[in-house]
């Protein structure tokens, strides 16, 4: 297959995917970036912010934006992370350990940074939990009687930045419709179990460099989300990773990745290229199902399963190559369900026989063909 060749021009990032021996036709995909005056860029200086957008007028039906923020997090010591509200009022700190709760008022509306700096022994989390009257995160709170806090400010928090001595717990950046951009910029131990489920205005992600781990529907929904660099350490991607990111175009999936879990690209229905690194054994249940812009895939030699529904209509795809020289095991009938009736699934010269011939790759015989060496 003829190589992708990535440019960057004028803030928007192109991918192409040349016509050559696999492929019949150019595809030209193009992903509208912000502009870099869109993205924050604070100086390196490990402490968090938040972007905030306070409505300038109160919406009806809800209560007064500028009264009483309210903010949660957890402390490990007491006074440990000091809370800059960026309006220009005295910088405060709480008192006590565990979840922690402050609130600001502001007198007008408008555009602000909340910068929160922990301490040297001290450790901040991003929590998701529950209270005696509903359950709160680090904007707002959904209480038992329906009401939701959480709900009214997630649209306000527009970017973030988490820095140093950060840990962020399961479910405590899920749902905030207003968020745009996240940097990690953290060592990338304690965020294991990030997921941004749900963000569907999110389009610009920075993950640390030394991250290992991103845990199941990390960016599940994120509707608007294009494109995304994984970093080379990580080595483990939850189930239903990118599941319904229906804007996401092409991914590249990192070398120490050794198995792609079930749904992890389910319903990425402009995804167009995928690159799979050789060390990848087992590609789990619907993990391209509905994928249905991808027209070439190429499947490492090291691959020996291949989950239910894998490839469940993808029914545009005109070439699958096979490089093992024995046939992966498929786990069903329906690996390759809705498949054109004109792809072809290329395998290893001299395979063609014992592809055909293993379980369930029989119902796809007459598809498979041996790879040319020309």
């Amino acid at each position: 297959m003829s190589d992708i060749e990535i440019t960057m021009e004028a803030g928007t990032q192109k991918r192409l995917l040349t016509a050559g021996k696999y492929c019949d036709r150019n595809i030209l995909v193009t992903a509208e970036k912000q502009s870099g005056a869109d993205i924050p860029n604070p100086p390196e200086d490990g402490k968090t912010r938040l972007y905030i957008t306070i409505p300038e007028n109160v919406m009806e039906g809800w209560p007064p934006a500028r009264r009483d923020l309210p903010l949660y997090f957890g402390q490990t010591a007491e006074h440990g992370v000091s809370i800059d509200w960026g309006d220009g009022s005295e910088p405060e700190s709480l008192p006590g350990t565990g979840i922690v709760h402050a609130t600001h008022t502001y007198m007008v509306g408008g555009e602000y940074v909340i910068v929160l700096a922990v301490t040297q022994g001290c450790e901040m989390s991003f929590v998701y939990g529950e209270s005696y009257n509903g359950f709160y995160r680090i904007l707002g709170m959904t209480f038992m009687s329906g009401y939701s806090e959480t709900g009214y400010y997630s649209f306000m928090l527009n970017h973030l930045v988490i820095g140093d001595r950060i840990n962020i717990e399961e479910h405590s950046l899920e749902e905030f419709e207003g968020l745009v951009s996240v940097q990690i910029r953290g060592d990338g131990s304690n965020v294991s179990n990030i997921t941004f489920c749900n963000c569907v205005r999110l389009t610009n992600v920075v993950l640390p460099k030394n991250m290992t781990s991103l845990g199941q529907y990390a960016f599940n929904g994120c509707f608007d989300l294009t494109h995304i660099t994984l970093p080379e350490s990580l080595v483990t991607m939850g189930e239903e990773m990118f599941s319904g990111c229906s804007n996401l175009c092409a991914v590249q999936i990192p070398g120490g990745v050794t198995a792609i879990g079930g749904r992890t690209f389910s319903g990425c229905n402009s995804l167009v290229y995928v690159q799979i690194p050789e060390g990848v054994v087992e590609l789990g249940e619907k993990a391209f199902s509905l994928c249905y812009s991808l027209i070439s895939l190429k499947l490492p030699s090291t691959l020996i399963n291949v989950g239910e529904e894998a490839f469940n209509n993808c029914f545009n795809m005109k070439e699958y190559h096979f490089m093992s020289k024995r046939p992966p095991t498929l786990n069903g009938s329906d690996v390759f369900y809705n498949m054109s009736p004109d792809c072809i699934i290329y395998v290893p010269t001299g395979c063609a026989e014992a592809y055909k011939t293993a379980e369930y790759w029989s119902e796809v015989a007459s598809h498979i063909q041996e790879e040319s060496t020309d």
